[in-house]
């Protein structure tokens, strides 16, 4: 064997296992879109679930339906659900309009007003899709499989066979909406014929062209392809509207190497094999360096801009269309855009195909309009959204076939004017970046100062210099170093702005006054400590504080107090919102009880058990009526109404017209009181917890919980507290710390006002406040540090800055 052939075995073989390698991550990739598990509602239709993106269609023919829609393309309307009351029909539709158009029209299971919201939100969600992605996914499906995961599985499973792309369309917001067809292609269910040949053996039949398609006899070929399958069937007639997406499906198939033509593996593709083997060679240097004018390389004829392009835009044009391979990144606005524009033409011009692809259509239509605008939108052929049908495609070839040869014009004098002032530009380029002397410094170097200094809030052009523009280098530098020298002369003292005895108004100190300060920075730290430490460890069981202020201890001991002011009872009840926003439902509710319980001392000494469970509005109607008469005594009713009051009573009925009333009223106001606890059982419960026990509730201890919500201010009255106070383990946690928190506030805060008041606290000044109960604790905190450490040698220089 000659050593030419061993080299050429060799590169074979190793070609060979390269195109294995990248297929078999070509092969991980595919496996991953693959979506086969029935969360895939083109595997399992959630017909049980309420979902608002699927609309089932009843009663009606799948091969009727296709033809309308497909063959005859005709649009349909949808029909609600039919009420019939009194022998009419509820419906905006008529029974006889009904009838003439039952044809076209798509029965379902909704009422109207449910029809219709079911619509609306199907035709945003789809619009919405379409316009940000430039796909669509709503399909009315024809037929479904009912299958099984296994053959002891119970579970029922349906899966759509085929798929009709449709649009919800509507004249108006008051019309009915109407579906037709979008005039592509119908499918098959390309993950249920994946499914069944993948786990199950089954190959489903392929689809003919849609004017070739027979519904009926489609579905038969699938019943012999699952005949082995004992309890799967078809079910011509299962119908549904809904969003089905196979778009990674399409993926999954596009990813196959073994589709692709041996001429054209996908596998075999450099860029594939970049980007998944092999990495990329090393990068050429650029056609074109970054320090280099763009002028000296490309004359005006090579640059095919169809829109502006700065030098960096132009350079990154330049190498694509000289064939280089580039990624072009940068944030929203840097004109990627407009490159991808000027780079689309430059391409057109030298004779290419542009095949320009997005993830969103916006980033297509951005593209698109700066073409159209600058009326190249002839050159493109838009391939998303709506415009993917065939129909719209062949119109959009042929109005661009008829436009015949484009009309060229000479160019001559325009570039050579260009040119020109090209030149122009350059010269002012040079000068703006060319040495002044004797300073060295360029004139874009000193506008970019001056510009960086302002972007500071430093306006340069305020400070005086002594005839700046005779300094050399030499100059620049001294002026530079006693600069620095000053600086580090601040930094050994502080600055002024930074000193921590910063809003001290008093500009001096006597010895008896010197002697308190001492004093008193010594016991308002060792008390702040304690104070932070307490606030700390109550706080944690209270709603968090952002930036919490000296104010915030008073704030917090307001929390303490209402909390240890709970009755004592389990509190876990007051987390609910109708202690917040309903307090007058829950005072109505207690009045209830209470009258009850009122009531039912009475009724229970009076009344026999079996009295609560009868009815006695007829009685008290009849001894309404007849108790004040003459006649009352000979009448029948009233005679019967009295015997059941008085067989009711555990002792003799009252003679007295007016305590028989009274007594059968109180009984009548017992029962209503009962009824009204029952209906409000559930509501009672979720206000008081375990203490709710209906009409045995402990009403007095339930009114000492509404007494201590009423007396809050409003300042406490909201969820989030109440949900905090419920949290707290025990009351003891914070019972144990209540007295020396209350004491230490007070404390505290009188001690740091008397150091504030000593030094004469400036405190916008100071801290950017306009009082001490403001002013936040980390701040104080810090300020008492520093004022104990260098109380001598900051407070001296302060006084001095003050002095000056």
């Amino acid at each position: 064997m000659s050593v030419e052939q061993a080299h050429k075995e060799t590169t074979d073989a190793t070609s060979s296992m390269r195109h294995r390698t990248i297929g078999a991550i070509l092969q991980e990739s595919r496996t991953s879109l693959l979506d086969l598990t029935l969360r895939n509602r083109l595997l399992n239709i959630p017909k049980k679930s309420k979902s608002t993106t699927l609309l089932t269609i009843h009663h009606a023919l799948s091969a009727d339906l296709f033809r309308i829609l497909v063959q005859e393309k005709k649009s349909m309307s949808f029909l609600p659900k039919l009420d019939k009351k009194d022998g009419e029909i509820t419906c905006a539709d008529d029974a006889e309009m009904i009838a003439r158009n039952s044809d076209r029209c798509l029965p379902t299971m909704l009422t109207t007003e449910s029809l219709q919201n079911r619509l609306l939100g199907m035709y945003y969600d789809a619009r919405t899709l379409e316009e940000e992605q430039g796909v669509n996914i709503l399909y009315l499906t024809l037929g479904t499989i009912k299958w099984y995961e296994s053959d002891s599985s119970d579970r029922e499973l349906y899966a759509p066979l085929l798929l009709i792309p449709v649009t919800l369309t509507r004249s108006t917001a008051k019309e009915q909406f109407h579906l037709s067809w979008r005039e592509e292609d119908v499918s098959i269910n390309l993950s249920l014929y994946t499914k069944m040949n993948m786990e199950f053996g089954c190959v489903l039949p392929e689809l003919p062209p849609h004017d070739e398609i027979d519904i009926s006899a489609y579905m038969r070929h699938v019943a012999e392809s699952i005949s082995s399958k004992k309890r799967w069937e078809i079910k011509e007639q299962d119908i549904t509207l809904g969003f089905y997406s196979f778009a990674k499906f399409l993926m999954f198939r596009d990813l196959d190497v073994d589709l692709w033509p041996d001429t054209t593996r996908l596998d075999a593709h450099p860029l594939v094999a970049g980007l998944l083997g092999d990495g990329f060679p090393s990068s050429k240097e650029f056609l074109i360096s970054e320090d280099s004018y763009v002028d000296d390389h490309l004359s005006i004829q090579e640059m095919y801009h169809v829109v502006d392009a700065d030098s960096s835009q132009t350079v990154a044009i330049y190498e694509v269309l000289k064939g280089r391979d580039l990624v072009i990144q940068g944030p929203p606005g840097t004109g990627k855009s407009q490159t991808i524009a000027n780079i689309i033409a430059g391409a057109v011009i030298q004779g290419k195909k542009v095949l320009f692809i997005a993830e969103k259509m916006a980033a297509l239509e951005v593209v698109y309009r700066r073409l159209q605008y600058v009326g190249l939108d002839a050159m493109c052929l838009e391939l998303h959204s709506h415009k993917s049908n065939k129909r719209h495609v062949l119109e959009e070839l042929k109005k661009t076939m008829e436009l015949g040869s484009p009309r060229g014009h000479d160019q001559g004098k325009s570039a050579k004017a260009t040119a020109a002032y090209g030149a122009k530009l350059r010269d002012y380029a040079l000068k703006l970046h060319s040495p002044l002397h004797p300073s060295g410094f360029t004139p874009y170097e000193i506008i970019g100062r001056l510009i960086a200094l302002k972007n500071k809030g430093i306006d340069a052009t305020a400070i005086v210099l002594s005839q700046p523009e005779s300094w050399d280098s030499a100059d620049y530098q001294q002026h530079k170093h006693l600069l620095a020298d000053i600086a580090a002369r601040l930094k050994q003292s502080g600055s002024m702005n930074k000193n921590p005895w910063r809003g001290v108004q008093c500009s001096s100190l006597s010895p008896k006054e010197s002697q308190k300060l001492d004093s008193l920075l010594t016991q308002v730290t060792q008390q702040f400590h304690l104070m932070m430490t307490l606030a700390e460890t109550i706080e944690r069981h209270f709603p968090a504080r952002n930036n919490a202020t000296i104010g915030d201890f008073k704030k917090t001991h307001d929390l303490c107090r209402a909390y240890m002011a709970l009755p004592h009872i389990n509190i876990e009840c007051i987390a609910q919102s109708a202690w917040i926003d309903n307090i007058q439902a829950v005072r109505d509710l207690l009045v209830t009880g209470q009258r009850f319980q009122e009531l039912d001392t009475l009724i229970s000494s009076v009344f026999k058990d079996i009295a609560k469970q009868h009815d006695f509005s007829e009685c008290h109607q009849h001894l309404v009526m007849y108790g004040d008469s003459m006649l009352g005594v000979v009448h029948g009713k009233y005679r019967s109404s009295k015997k059941i009051l008085a067989s009711m009573l555990v002792g003799t009925l009252p003679k007295a017209h007016k305590e028989q009333l009274d007594v059968l009223e109180a009984m009548m106001s017992w029962q209503r009181a009962y009824k009204e606890l029952e209906q409000h059982d559930a509501y009672g419960r979720e206000l008081f917890g375990v203490h709710w026990k209906s009409h045995r509730t402990d009403w007095e201890q339930c009114t000492r919980l509404l007494e201590w919500r009423m007396g809050l201010s409003d300042t406490l009255v909201n969820l989030t507290l109440f949900k905090a106070f419920a949290s707290i383990p025990s009351r003891d946690l914070i019972a144990s710390m209540y007295e020396e928190y209350t004491t230490c506030v007070d404390d505290c805060t009188q001690q740091l006002e008397k150091l504030c008041a000593l030094l004469d606290i400036d405190f916008p000044l100071a801290f950017g406040v306009e009082s001490l109960e403001h002013v936040p604790r980390k701040a104080i905190k810090e300020r008492l540090e520093a004022w104990s450490e260098h109380r001598e040698g900051l407070l001296s220089v302060w006084f001095l800055f003050l002095m000056a």
